[in-house]
């Protein structure tokens, strides 16, 4: 949250003056509270046009963030021109991936300026090469680096020298077709630091996805999106490193490199020899028989024992995350054996033609008690036998997404009956699921905290209204639909019951986002805020098709509803983008948006509200 402080230049002055004393006598004192971080710059009236420098500088020492998500419409260069002339930028999080304008002397500027930079997050935009050698300290400096959506006249000569100097990145994302081994091999031989990493190169091949798993010995988040040329090696190269079974192996003799672990004799002597290298103790100096306790350690090293050695082998680690996204070359089988091999798994993630029964054969046959998140995109080859084995071993499932396919009312009923500590269910693009099943998983699914259905054509408007018990517990609904249904009604009548569905099964709404109310375009307006206003915890709610909202009844849910934070609209008739930007300029919360195009799936609605 940004910090605002009311008090005037003169208060702070006889404030300063009266605490420097104290402050004198005080080691170090923090001075974050100067820094608003970060700073929203539409939210308050006075700031006027995003990032006035008369309105902002005073404010504060330095500009620590700036969120563009909200002003993607309203962008200009001006005003990257505005922030390149200041000199009160320091941001530390810089996020243009909502921003549609190329690579500029103005942007050049910017990122010289943030010597502070820790997070770069582009989409689509080209960095030349000749300005990436001014770049070098700031990408130096990165912890968090996503390009996104690379142009295909970004190649490897310009990704090259981005990679040779992340040195202390732990947050990886590259995304383009023109990348090739030459420029990623990089990443495993600068980007030692790296924790989690994405990739979406088709060109890659499987050398370079083992030299990065050897090399990034703190990598435990994979997710390898398009990577066309990917073969078995890629994934038995991943299962080899990331592979450990220590009831097999005792931890102190885990081959480490050439040779095994030293043993507490070798260590004593060689932390001897480095500390004082003009005496090497014989064997009867040591205070313990080495020839009766080889495995006897002083305690002096006990502790640093095994952390002295951890760099001399390959990594001994657990893989918690991993995607693998169309990736077509790799076989089921291979897939099968390593998540077979990976017992600290938490999260997967699987799409593709490749994604069949024999590739979660080890799912359907033993316990998954680790898996706590699975998401299966376009996975057409699996059968509902298989789905029904998943569910039944991934008890402890908390998050599942399924996109794209054709499973029946078996899979989904064994959803309502193994998956009791599910909390996230996202489906889209699921033709076959119908009212009873989800009605179903509402009532058994205790514990079931967001509910996003997009394009599941078989529901109908009075889904929750045969549900008898209430859905406390569910904070977030979005039914996202763009099909019409001329063969239900779909009226006034029926629209209220929606409404009053809602109002009733879910009283601890947080977030509510819908598509449109029906296919129908009723002659009697619906009170739209009075329902609205009577859940009571809503903070966030976006409707897409909906011509009869009008500025009224945004000043209506300004005035009587106080826990509202954001709203968002698509076109309507009764409403303009001046009346909405007049609106945001009048007034703190709510925030309202206005989406000029219909948004067709969720990755695409993520983007907006990232």
């Amino acid at each position: 949250m940004s910090i605002r402080r009311s008090s005037t230049m003169r208060e702070r002055t006889s404030s300063r003056s009266a605490t420097s004393h104290s402050l004198a006598h005080t080691p170090s004192v923090s001075s974050s509270y100067l820094v608003p971080t970060p700073y929203r710059p539409i939210q308050r009236r006075e700031y006027g046009i995003p990032f006035h420098g008369q309105r902002i500088y005073h404010r504060g020492q330095l500009i620590r963030g700036i969120d563009f998500n909200f002003l993607t419409d309203s962008l200009t260069l001006h005003h990257f021109e505005i922030l390149a002339r200041s000199t009160r930028i320091g941001f530390r999080t810089l996020d243009l991936r909502n921003v549609r304008f190329p690579f500029s002397e103005n942007l050049l500027a910017i990122l010289v300026a943030c010597t502070s930079l820790r997070e770069l997050s582009l989409r689509g935009i080209h960095i030349p090469f000749e300005a990436i050698e001014y770049l070098e300290p700031c990408f130096a400096a990165l912890t968090v680096l996503r390009l996104n959506d690379c142009p295909d006249a970004m190649e490897d000569r310009e990704l090259t020298p981005i990679l040779k100097s992340c040195s202390q990145v732990k947050l990886l994302e590259i995304q383009g077709e023109s990348f090739t081994d030459e420029s990623l091999n990089w990443i495993g031989t600068t980007c030692l630091q790296l924790e989690s990493l994405m990739i979406d190169a088709p060109s890659m091949t499987d050398a370079t996805v083992a030299h990065i798993a050897i090399s990034c010995k703190k990598l435990r988040n994979w997710r390898l999106v398009n990577c066309l040329r990917l073969q078995d090696e890629t994934v038995e190269a991943l299962e080899e490193i990331y592979t450990v079974d220590p009831k097999a192996t005792p931890l102190h003799q885990l081959p480490r490199g050439a040779g095994q672990l030293p043993n507490a004799l070798q260590t004593n002597k060689l932390v001897d020899a480095v500390f004082n290298p003009d005496h090497h103790p014989s064997s009867s100096q040591l205070p313990f028989d080495h020839h009766l306790h080889q495995d006897r350690l002083h305690p002096s090293f006990a502790i640093d024992r095994y952390s002295a050695y951890a760099s001399l082998g390959p990594p001994v680690g657990k893989l918690t995350s991993l995607d693998l996204i169309n990736c077509n070359s790799i076989r089921p089988e291979t897939i099968d054996s390593l998540l077979k091999s990976q017992n600290a798994l938490e999260h997967l993630v699987l799409g593709g033609i490749s994604i069949t029964d024999e590739a979660l054969e080890s799912f359907a046959q033993n316990p998954q008690d680790h898996i706590r998140s699975l998401s299966l995109l376009n996975c057409g080859e699996i059968s509902d036998e298989t789905m029904m084995a998943v569910m039944f071993n991934c008890e402890h499932l908390a998050k599942l997404r399924i996109f794209g396919s054709h499973f029946t009312l078996r899979t989904f009923n064994s959803i309502s009956m193994h998956l009791l500590k599910l909390e996230e269910l996202h489906l889209e693009h699921v033709p076959l699921i119908m009212n009873e099943s989800l009605q179903e998983i509402l009532v058994k699914c205790t514990q079931l905290r967001s509910l996003k259905l997009w394009h599941c054509r078989n529901l109908t408007h009075d889904l929750f209204t045969d549900i008898l018990t209430p859905c406390n517990s569910l904070e977030v609904l979005e039914y996202m639909d763009k099909h019409p249904r001329p063969f239900i009604g779909d009226g006034w009548t029926a629209q209220v019951k929606f409404l009053q569905s809602i109002v009733i099964r879910f009283e601890g709404l947080r977030v509510l986002r819908l598509s449109k109310l029906g296919d129908t375009v009723v002659p009697v307006p619906l009170n739209l805020v009075s329902y609205l206003c009577q859940l009571d915890r809503l903070e966030a709610f976006t409707i897409l098709q909906n011509p009869r909202i009008d500025y009224t009844d945004l000043s209506d849910l300004a005035a009587n509803h106080r826990t509202l934070l954001l709203v968002g609209v698509g076109p309507s008739k009764g409403l303009t983008e001046q009346q909405i930007n007049a609106f945001n300029d009048s007034r703190y919360q709510p925030n309202v948006r206005i989406y000029k195009r219909p948004v067709e799936s969720s990755e695409e609605f993520e983007r907006y509200m990232s």
